[in-house]
């Protein structure tokens, strides 16, 4: 077969300020721009060809993504299908879809951003040439920590604190594992690079729009390798994966709701995360093999999953909220979650339809999945996989919220607490890592 064709381009995403940045349970408004957000494109051209999206948002719409498939289909004739669109899941972007306790979307900029991703992509597609394809991974271990933990009285709690003294151990796994995918041109010129590690992208807070921790990664690989490297990260199965150390890292001075809505952290942990995975990638690079005949296959299936339903005497204290408080003055943990509920019974939503996606290249397969996936499930879909490397790419093609194991629900903590981010039945991943595994056997 000849050698595939590949290009790829990154456009600016960035909004105006004063827009609603979602990631927490309250409204923010953004304030500044600390760094770049952007829409990063790889164009694989083949027989169709096959495309993949990375954007410095939280998360995407279902129907954001089919809006951006069909933009695509109509001005580059690229199959909706045969488009992965993924988001790096930032806790400091754009608008890309509600926040915790609103259903309102901000239809101009969501207008603005398909344009930008089909721009993206015409400009990857314009842009190909003959590349060889390389693969390759490697431990980077100290920088993602399970963030549910086992306390002493038998409960598991999400974030419990550092140094807490209750806690006894890690409720679940970490999988340390970066991947490293490399799109080598025959000719000269820098490498399109795609990297896959699994962590919660939230280090930054405060009211600036920020890449977190991949705008560091991307912006050191440009700076090794050149301004026109263009780097598509792609969260792997994070759902229950951040960066605070609970067991050893340094106590906090204070614990206020103002160290998440406005005030900026530490930027040395975003930098050395960013740094560190940059460092990582550069040391594969070098001794990577590649090679020019590599197949494009891809398959994917739509699932329809029950949803889990709230209880009527919550859907009443929400309603009762709502009497008195608006939604954006709320949140205390308990009222938001109350408005949840109250939002997901009057929504009338008993099921969701998710699409899971598998593509291959060579013999490394990626599976995307729409929802923030805990560890252990992803590492279950790799230990069925066929193929050599198969990498979980967590939120793509939408966002139906947190994919726990179904023993977490049992456990408690807060991915299991129901609301528009955790509103799937426990089974849900057990039901997804089954399809995912199908979907690995019909890339052969």
């Amino acid at each position: 077969m000849p050698m595939p064709h590949v290009g790829a381009a990154s456009l600016s995403i960035a909004p105006p300020l004063g827009v609603s940045m979602p990631g927490y349970f309250a409204d923010r408004r953004a304030s500044g721009y600390r760094d770049e957000v952007g829409v990063h494109a790889l164009w694989v051209e083949a027989e169709p060809p096959l495309a993949l999206l990375s954007l410095d948002v939280i998360a995407l719409e279902r129907e954001t993504v089919a809006t951006i498939r069909a933009a695509a289909a109509e001005r580059l004739g690229l199959p909706g299908e045969r488009l992965l669109i993924a988001a790096t899941h930032t806790h400091t972007g754009p608008p890309s879809r509600p926040y915790f306790a609103s259903d309102a979307q901000d239809a101009a900029y969501l207008e603005s951003l398909t344009d930008r991703c089909v721009e993206a992509l015409a400009a990857a597609q314009a842009g190909k040439r003959p590349a060889r394809l390389g693969v390759a991974s490697r431990l980077v271990p100290g920088l993602q920590f399970n963030r549910r933990y086992w306390m002493r009285d038998g409960s598991v709690q999400t974030n419990p604190g550092i140094q807490n003294p209750e806690v006894v151990r890690p409720a679940g796994p970490v999988d340390p594992t970066m991947y490293l995918v490399a799109f080598q041109p025959v000719e000269d010129g820098p490498p399109a690079l795609l990297v896959n590690y699994a962590l919660h992208a939230d280090t930054v807070g405060g009211t600036e729009v920020s890449a977190d921790f991949p705008g560091v990664l991307r912006r050191r690989l440009q700076a090794e390798l050149g301004p026109e490297t263009t780097v598509l990260f792609f969260n792997g199965p994070a759902g229950d994966i951040n960066h605070i150390d609970v067991l050893g890292g340094e106590a906090p001075a204070e614990h206020s709701r103002e160290l998440f809505m406005k005030t900026h952290r530490p930027p040395e942990l975003t930098q050395r995360i960013g740094e560190s995975l940059a460092a990582a990638a550069l040391g594969l690079l070098p001794g990577m093999d590649f090679t020019e005949d590599w197949p494009v296959v891809e398959a994917h299936t739509a699932l329809r999953i029950p949803t889990r339903q709230p209880a009527a005497e919550q859907v009443e204290y929400g309603r009762k909220l709502l009497e008195t408080h608006r939604p954006e003055d709320l949140y205390e943990t308990d009222d938001v979650y109350a408005l949840a509920a109250l939002r997901l019974s009057e929504s009338g939503l008993t099921e969701v339809e998710l699409e899971i996606q598998a593509m291959r290249m060579g013999n490394t397969a990626l599976v995307g999945i729409p929802c923030e996936v805990f560890t252990e499930l992803g590492q279950l879909i790799q230990a069925n996989s066929p193929w050599p490397q198969t990498l979980i790419v967590e939120l793509a093609n939408g966002c139906e919220g947190y994919l726990p194991t179904a023993r977490a629900f049992a456990e408690g903590g807060y991915e299991i607490r129901l609301s528009r981010s955790s509103k799937l039945i426990p089974e849900a991943g057990d039901m997804i890592v089954a399809q995912a595994t199908e979907l690995l056997r019909q890339l052969g």
